[in-house]
């Protein structure tokens, strides 16, 4: 009998382990975590891995500084590539190319050093070109205008280098310069293959050129007779430069033509995590404008505009249970941009928002929370980060309470904006 009672009295404290096993497992849960913010919601931070994102991102950081001073002592002002433009400068930092998806518009700037010996021979030659043109005026417009005459002469040089130069393709002109930035253009491709601007540009009639071709004939066709500006300045380096610059614009429907390239990407992903297709293209148009070289200054890369370090880094350990060092190069691919980003907007709705009964409340929720994260937006509900307290809330409001509480207590402008654009967004999706 005391053998019975001794076994039973081993085999419950042998259990007392496995019921705490048990308890961690399937007992009440903590609340969520309440932030997208590198704060390893899911356990799965690799502490190397984290190192490899903090080296990089300091590399990042110097390169970018290094490479804005060199700019700045050639030009007036420092442009970047963000999420909805491109921009690419020549190696000598003499010309650059700068693509507006939102606006729909090319521009290419050519720097002239008006000390450089090159343009001396224009000088004579277009002297008596001005004098001829400006001897109806009187004698003080004529004085006010030979303050620069060698900027005027250059001017000159650019109306008149269309015709005399038209068949120039290696002569060191203006216009060439102008060509082969754009010739370098149309040859630039995306990660997924095809052409950054394929079928979205206009000829100078305002015809869309089917296809993208790869000669220079092409490229100066596309120039055709777009109007040049001239401004001048003096760059950090001391010297007096000249900027001329064109406009070459994109399609009407250049948004269309980008979107359609990804619309079935978007589509399947958005199917595979359960959102809602038509919010997935909503954010991919507000993001990136479906600018395949898509990169902000935070950084964050690709279509739908992912932070490695943090949004990327939570997405794919929440798909695949495993810590990854993602890079820009891992983003601009279409597919593992259009991946982590419908992952992320999945685990911000089935996770954190879980508890939003309602799907379109807890996508008014989760729009803004793709962009400020969801702490902000549950401080911006009941002004304090508790998710689950948040969620409450939510539930107890129609969607147009929701949406106005957010949009008028959420902290920052951009994400204010950027519920609305979306939200507006994903009707013409629908």
């Amino acid at each position: 009998m005391k053998n019975k009672i001794s076994l039973i009295i081993y085999s419950l404290i042998a259990l007392i382990p496995a019921v705490f096993i048990i308890i961690a497992l399937f007992g009440p849960k903590k609340d969520s975590a309440i932030s997208l913010n590198g704060l390893d919601p899911f356990g799965f931070d690799d502490v190397k891995v984290t190192k490899k994102y903090d080296e990089s991102e300091e590399r990042l950081r110097k390169k970018r500084e290094k490479f804005k001073e060199a700019v700045e002592k050639k030009w007036d002002t420092y442009k970047e590539s963000t999420s909805k433009s491109y921009v690419t400068y020549s190696k000598d930092l003499s010309s650059r190319t700068i693509v507006d998806f939102e606006k729909g518009e090319v521009t290419i700037e050519v720097i002239v050093n008006e000390e450089d010996p090159k343009y001396d021979s224009y000088d004579s030659k277009y002297d008596l070109d001005l004098d001829k043109q400006f001897a109806h005026r009187d004698k003080t417009h004529k004085n006010l205008l030979s303050i620069n005459t060698r900027l005027l002469n250059i001017i000159t040089m650019f109306v008149m280098q269309s015709d005399e130069d038209e068949e120039a393709n290696s002569d060191g002109s203006i216009n060439s310069s102008f060509a082969k930035r754009l010739l370098n253009l149309l040859k630039e491709k995306g990660d997924d293959g095809q052409p950054i601007l394929k079928d979205q540009l206009v000829d100078a009639g305002g015809k869309a050129v089917e296809g993208v071709g790869n000669t220079l004939s092409l490229a100066k066709d596309l120039i055709g007779d777009q109007t040049k500006k001239v401004r001048m300045h003096f760059a950090k380096d001391g010297k007096k430069r000249t900027i001329i610059s064109i406009k070459i614009p994109l399609s009407d429907d250049h948004m269309e033509k980008r979107r359609e390239r990804y619309k079935e990407l978007i589509e399947i992903e958005a199917r595979r995590f359960n959102i809602p297709t038509e919010i997935a293209l909503a954010i991919a148009e507000t993001e990136s404008a479906f600018n395949p070289k898509a990169k902000s200054s935070v950084p964050a890369y690709g279509l739908m505009q992912l932070v490695p370090k943090t949004g990327a880094r939570d997405a794919y350990q929440w798909i695949y249970k495993k810590d990854k060092f993602i890079t820009g190069r891992y983003l601009y691919k279409p597919r593992n941009n259009v991946e982590l980003g419908c992952a992320y907007l999945s685990m911000i709705r089935h996770h954190y928002f879980s508890n939003i009964r309602d799907d379109e409340l807890a996508y008014i929720c989760a729009i803004p929370a793709y962009n400020t994260g969801v702490g902000n937006v549950s401080k911006a509900l009941i002004n304090k980060k508790n998710i689950k307290e948040a969620s409450k809330k939510a539930n107890k409001m129609n969607k147009d309470e929701l949406y106005d509480k957010l949009y008028s207590d959420l902290k920052s402008n951009e994400a204010k904006n950027y519920l609305k654009k979306v939200w507006t967004r994903k009707e013409k999706y629908k």
